[in-house]
């Protein structure tokens, strides 16, 4: 009963915070800011992002799913979470940025570019980034 009521409150708070600007895909040389939503903890892994984006003279900011703030306001947003929760969610539909990225699909379409591991293959947060930036790469 307690899980019902929660997944309704839930639902309800998402309903409210979802970000109403459109969003498609976008290349890299109109992005300004981006975000990237990861688990904190792999050091090389954050070097490896912030590196990527200092190159394209693209701002970035790291979140991990336990920050405060989950709302973000960058022109990119990218979730390379290992497990999909409600903070993942939350932060993908609340998010006003004009391109998302993510490695699983949500209902309503939440992202316009879902890039998921290879079936059976290294399903690492490094992986699943270095896929996207593939992609982003070939977005024209």
């Amino acid at each position: 009963m307690l899980h019902k009521i929660r997944t309704f409150f839930r639902l309800l708070l998402l309903l409210g915070r979802r970000s109403k600007r459109p969003t498609g895909l976008v290349s890299l040389a109109k992005i300004r800011t981006a975000v990237v939503l990861r688990d904190a903890g792999d050091e090389s892994l954050d070097r490896s992002i912030t590196d990527y984006f200092k190159k394209k003279g693209i701002e970035v900011r790291l979140l991990s799913i336990r920050d405060k703030r989950l709302r973000s306001r960058e022109d990119l947003f990218v979730a390379i979470l290992e497990k999909t929760d409600f903070n993942e969610r939350y932060a993908a539909l609340s998010s006003t940025s004009c391109f998302k990225v993510g490695r699983r699909p949500f209902r309503g379409d939440v992202y316009d570019l879902v890039v998921s591991p290879a079936e059976g293959g290294d399903g690492s947060q490094r992986t699943v980034f270095e896929a996207i930036t593939g992609y982003l790469e070939r977005i024209r």
